[in-house]
């Protein structure tokens, strides 16, 4: 361990600092009372650069057993994740808490097995970690993708999703003693109120009773919107409704000096300035909420047309564009489908978006929609298909191929929804994507109130249609595309 990844504004003698690196028990002794130390000693090979107060600041919330719940905002790379969820989690058990049912819980499962998976490795092969603390997986111990059983301390760290059962949780005889809630809200979530809703009757019924008046719950994430979650919690324990503590660790301070210089001195804050959307930028690394009704498109920039003048000669292929959401059920998402037509003439892409389908489909009933959809216009001349995929999405490819002989290629897309819109926004204003004047109300609706609206499916495959058609260059293969 490098002493310049050790070294803090906490007092400590070189004599004691010798020690440390040396005696196993004076180690052992400064890890388990500070998880501050903890992290140092055990976990220094996240430190990429020296550390900021508001981390030493997180250090001491998840040391305090007499804080029954912590809400933390923090922008993104803050480092928030590693130090509240993998590093607490494992300190919590083999240091001063003792605890012996630690649950972590997130939006989905791939992200609950994600958190877990870092933990383990931790456990695994962490040689220093080992030594002090001894061989954490011992025979006949239940270790899998979501719970680790660690015998030698009587306790067991699980993750789950948002959507599981919790209720009633045991290890043995213990409850749930530490609870660690890790961003299980996104940018889609949010939108809608019934879901914000739901969201947080479920912290209150669910997670807040599952364990005992013990139990310390610690809840993380990034500002989405002002009804979110945290910023319920925020005003709940704020007005002395819930009992705890709230923090906010935005990157820039009020006078516009970087909170974590040793990581983002001026030059990367100017980098992030110049690379991230203004909206992104303020909400994500600023935190500050952004007016719902801040648009990326006002309506007076989008084009209409009557009827499609263009010279068929210039004509390159129809596009279809595919943002699909595999339920029925209410308050899911919507499949969005987009059709348009592509043309090119002095290297200049024109766009003419024909019709919209929105609606709550199944798999299958999804997969005849893009195949009919597909089967019209490539009678009609080449045609491509975007797909977004990704997760259960991904199914599609296989399916495409062998049960509706459709080619489909997997595309990823980069950025969030509202980066991928304000990229897309370029072409609209320029006026290289015209819209029916009859027909798409929808479709503008969302572009032009994005973040405001219950859906954003139809902006979403319209950002997708747009931005492959701008980067395409192959205009003679009809292909499929699929985003992921």
């Amino acid at each position: 361990m490098d002493n310049n990844q050790v070294q803090t504004n906490d007092k400590i003698s070189d004599e004691l600092l010798e020690k440390i690196y040396k005696d196993r028990l004076v180690r052992m002794a400064m890890a388990k009372e500070s998880h501050f130390w903890f992290f140092h000693i055990y976990l220094s090979r996240y430190i990429k650069s020296g550390i900021a107060p508001f981390h030493k600041e997180m250090f001491k919330l998840t040391e305090d057993q007499n804080i029954p719940l912590t809400g933390i905002i923090a922008f993104r790379s803050s480092a928030k994740s590693t130090i509240v969820i993998t590093s607490t989690a494992i300190w919590s058990v083999v240091g001063k808490p003792q605890k012996k049912f630690v649950v972590i819980i997130t939006k989905n499962q791939t992200q609950a097995k994600n958190r877990l998976n870092n933990i383990k490795k931790e456990l695994e092969s962490n040689g220093l970690l080992i030594n002090d603390f001894g061989q954490f997986q011992q025979q006949n111990s239940e270790w899998t993708a979501f719970a680790l059983e660690l015998s030698g301390y009587n306790a067991r760290i699980i993750a789950c999703s948002r959507d599981e059962g919790i209720r009633g949780l045991l290890n043995r005889e213990n409850r749930p003693d530490l609870i660690l809630v890790d961003d299980v809200e996104d940018n889609n979530s949010i939108r809608n109120k019934e879901v914000r809703d739901d969201t947080y009757s479920w912290f209150c019924e669910e997670v807040m009773p599952l364990g005992t008046t013990d139990t310390k719950i610690m809840a993380v994430g990034n500002l989405l919107h002002k009804d979110s979650l945290l910023m319920r919690l925020k005003k709940k324990i704020e007005a002395k409704e819930l009992r705890g503590v709230f923090k906010s660790y935005p990157l820039l301070d009020a006078e516009g000096n970087s909170t974590w210089p040793a990581r983002f001195p001026p030059q990367e804050i100017e980098k992030i300035k110049s690379t991230t959307d203004p909206i992104a930028l303020k909400q994500e690394y600023l935190l500050t909420l952004v007016d719902e009704h801040e648009r990326i498109i006002q309506p007076e920039q989008i084009s209409h047309y009557d009827k499609i003048n263009e010279n068929k000669k210039h004509f390159c292929y129809y596009v279809i564009s595919v943002d699909p959401a595999f339920s029925e059920k209410e308050k899911t998402d919507f499949t969005a489908i987009i059709t348009g037509e592509v043309y090119r003439y002095n290297s200049v892409t024109k766009i003419y978006i024909l019709q919209t389908i929105s609606q709550r489909m199944n798999p299958v009933k999804t997969m005849e929609t893009i195949q009919m959809v597909y089967n019209t216009f490539k009678a009609k001349g080449a045609t491509k298909v975007f797909v977004e995929g990704g997760g259960n999405q991904g199914s599609i490819a296989s399916t495409a191929k062998t049960t509706y002989n459709v080619p489909i290629t997997e595309v990823v897309p980069r950025g969030d929804k509202r980066t991928r819109l304000s990229m897309a926004a370029i072409s609209i204003i320029n006026g290289r994507v015209s819209f029916p004047r009859n027909g798409c109300k929808d479709l503008t609706e969302q572009i032009v109130d994005f973040g405001s609206c219950d859906h954003d499916d139809l902006a979403d495959a319209l950002s997708m249609l747009i931005n492959q058609v701008e980067i395409d260059t192959n205009q003679a293969t009809p292909e499929f595309f699929m985003l992921k």
